[in-house]
């Protein structure tokens, strides 16, 4: 992502979706914001967590923008 750039998305809390890479479904418990973007903590239907997302991991994410590599 070029210096200034920013994702337009952002998704609601108890919003299902779908990681690019992994193509594994889990619903958003938690979001934080930082001057990295969106970090989403995400959780299966049954409530078992599966970390933190980066904005850029959910399906919906532009295609020109390159996949985080960092965790919060």
């Amino acid at each position: 992502m070029a210096k200034g750039e920013t994702i337009k998305l952002a998704y609601a809390r108890g919003s299902k979706v779908r990681n690019r890479h992994s193509s594994e479904s889990a619903v958003i418990e938690s979001i934080t914001v930082n001057d990295a973007g969106n970090w989403y903590h995400m959780q299966t239907d049954r409530g078992m967590s599966l970390g933190i997302w980066h904005e850029t991991d959910i399906d919906g994410a532009p295609k020109t923008v390159a996949p985080t590599e960092k965790r919060a």
